[in-house]
């Protein structure tokens, strides 16, 4: 045993050894069954998915028919009445027929339920998605006027979150004359998070990108802290009050709530009907560019992630891609055109090299040296993958892993996709609005725009990639495309933003489910509270 060990033992030390080699013997039979049941146990991967969709229409219709004052028109609009069909009626003033009251309402209400169960892991989601709008009728001394109004909103649920987006619009529009007098927009969004045992590392990817681009008068500038230096100021704060411990900032309660002037929703009433229209095309590239930004900045919080090239290499790939209408051909050669919203056949792998080939080698040079900066400074030696040498291998997704690679970059130009046609959709839907000569139709199609608005700037931005950390950041970009409706938008305008952090007390007995149903916790439950807050001076 001495000989075994490398050194001279202790009769005590050899009973501890006697000890050990008896409790193994004892617990042979159980060891032994517990291995046989992990090797022949069957892992059970589950998904379970529910969509319902329902759609309400209401009508309120007062209508008094006056054969005294014009036979023929009480006549013949009796007679469309009893057969359904009020169009006429609602429409216009006419001789003979008084239209005492009028209200139509139009409602889309759409339920979707995700879940997943793996191996040690497990994720919900629920996305509700709701508009209804309605129409009432006023009749003026120059004509009658249908009042419309819209309230529409999308939610987001999951284990730990909340992400709504909701609009608001009240407009009055002429029957079948493209004309508006009273108006209101209102926009508004709301993230809440709450989550125990909070490390820095978590508040560092769910909130620097939105104090960095929501609070920079609190975050940017001479005399101001950076947010990192506010994190590293708040730990140290939680530390005195023996919260958690290094790092670890205990249970935390997050609330964002964005709003932005109404100009921004009203520039939706410029959005005309035909897709090819200039206007969609430098929307497209608009949102483009958002993606190409945001989605590895999102996606990388961490240089470790570097190593998994299979995932990084298409990441880069995607964001050094130019901005893209159309690609045509010529001799082989790719070129750029305006002739469509966003069309080129990324699934051909032959096509796909020669756009990357062409456009991409510079800008992927720029991201590159970024990359490279990162890596060094942590001493990681997986900078190599990262050099300027491996351009060439980067562009052909030349990972550990192509075939995973190839699909990666798929799924990214993919869901570039379904995000530019959502959003050009949306505004169809309005300019189709404006120009519906039917009232029921412009109800309806005004509780499409609702439904659609909403759910691109919340549920459809978010997804592959981080998408949840988009959400938030959506409201950027419904600014931008807000600009190119409306050139004369000021460039100046931003959203109005106000963050709350809650840190709870260690006996606080407040459930984070309570948070997320809009329940906000009492003082004495609280070891902190933080509010910032930024307001754009157009909201005041």
């Amino acid at each position: 045993m001495s000989d075994f060990l490398g050194k001279t033992i202790a009769f005590r030390e050899l009973e501890k050894i006697k000890t050990a080699v008896n409790g193994l013997r004892a617990n042979a039979r159980k060891f032994y069954e517990q291995g046989f049941e992990a090797l022949t146990d069957q892992y059970k991967a589950e998904l379970h998915a529910s969509f319902q969709k329902s759609t309400s229409r209401t009508a309120l219709l007062d209508v008094t028919f006056d054969f005294a004052a014009n036979a023929a028109n009480a006549k013949a609009q009796l007679e469309k009445a009893l057969n359904g069909e009020f169009s006429e009626i609602l429409a216009k003033q006419i001789p003979g027929v008084q239209l005492n009251k009028g209200v139509l309402t139009h409602g889309i209400k759409r339920n979707t339920h995700l879940e997943v169960k793996l191996p040690y892991f497990s994720s919900i989601l629920d996305h509700i998605n709701k508009s209804i709008v309605e129409g009432n009728v006023v009749d003026a001394a120059d004509g009658r006027l249908w009042v419309f109004t819209l309230e529409a909103e999308d939610t987001v649920k999951k284990k730990n979150s909340i992400s709504k987006l909701s609009v608001a619009l009240e407009l009055t529009k002429n029957a079948g004359i493209r004309q508006f007098s009273k108006e209101s927009f209102r926009y508004d969004y709301t993230l809440l998070l709450a989550k125990q045992k909070v490390h820095r590392p978590y508040l560092e990817e769910k909130l620097e990108p939105l104090a960095n681009e929501y609070f920079k008068s609190e975050f940017d500038g001479i005399g101001k802290k950076d947010f990192g230096t506010y994190l590293t100021d708040l730990d140290k704060m939680t530390d005195t009050l023996q919260i958690g411990g290094s790092n670890n900032f205990g249970n935390v309660l997050t609330s964002l709530k964005l709003s932005l002037p109404g100009v921004v929703l009203a520039a939706w009433k410029k959005a005309p009907v035909e897709k090819k229209d200039d206007v969609y095309l430098k929307m497209s590239r608009e949102i483009q560019r958002f993606l190409r930004h945001w989605i590895p900045i999102s996606y990388i919080q961490d240089t470790e992630q570097y190593h998994q090239k299979k995932f990084i290499y298409p990441i880069l790939v995607y964001s050094s891609l130019p901005l893209i209408n159309k690609i045509k051909f010529s001799n082989g050669i790719p070129s750029i055109t305006t002739g469509a919203v966003y069309d080129w056949d990324y699934l051909d792998e032959t096509v796909r090299n020669a756009v990357v080939g062409k456009f991409c080698p510079q800008e992927l040079g720029k991201i590159l040296k970024r990359v490279q900066a990162e890596l060094t400074a942590e001493n990681d030696g997986f900078v190599i993958d990262y050099a300027d040498s491996r351009i060439a291998s980067i562009l052909g997704l030349q990972s550990d892993d192509r075939a995973t690679s190839k699909r990666v970059f798929e799924q990214l130009i993919f869901r570039e996709i379904q995000i530019i046609d959502g959003i050009v959709d949306t505004g169809r839907k309005f300019g189709k609005f404006l120009e519906a000569q039917k009232i029921e139709e412009a109800i309806e199609l005004l509780a499409e725009f609702g439904a659609k608005i909403t759910d691109a700037f919340n549920e459809n931005i978010g997804g592959l990639f981080a998408g949840a950390s988009l959400r938030p950041l959506s409201s950027l970009l419904l600014l931008e495309i807000a600009k190119v409706l409306d050139p004369d938008l000021l460039d100046s305008i931003r959203p109005s933003a106000m963050l709350d952090l809650y840190i709870l007390k260690p006996t606080s007995q407040f459930t984070t489910d309570s948070f997320l149903k809009g329940i906000r916790p009492a003082n004495e439950e609280l070891a902190i509270h933080h509010s910032i807050v930024s307001v754009d001076s157009l909201s005041i």
